[in-house]
């Protein structure tokens, strides 16, 4: 679970992050506005980095037990 949440905030931190703060500086966006779609952002890839996670323990699960399976047979 948290390797999940530090999965999705770092493709927050490198993707959406310097997106909006661009788009902050170069167009009149009010801040609190910004502050809200990060905020929002953050949720939104945290919760995906928790859904990747999920997938891939049970993946490595899978594969842990096909790789026992193969060696009693």
């Amino acid at each position: 679970m948290g390797q999940g949440v530090r999965y999705g905030l770092a493709v927050w931190a490198l993707g959406m992050a310097p997106l909006y703060l661009t788009n902050y500086t170069i167009e009149p966006w009010p801040g609190i506005f910004v502050a809200k779609i990060l905020a929002w952002e953050l949720l939104a890839m945290t919760t995906l980095g928790l859904l990747v996670a999920s997938m891939a323990k049970k993946d490595r699960a899978d594969e842990k037990a096909s790789r026992t399976h193969n060696l009693a047979a």
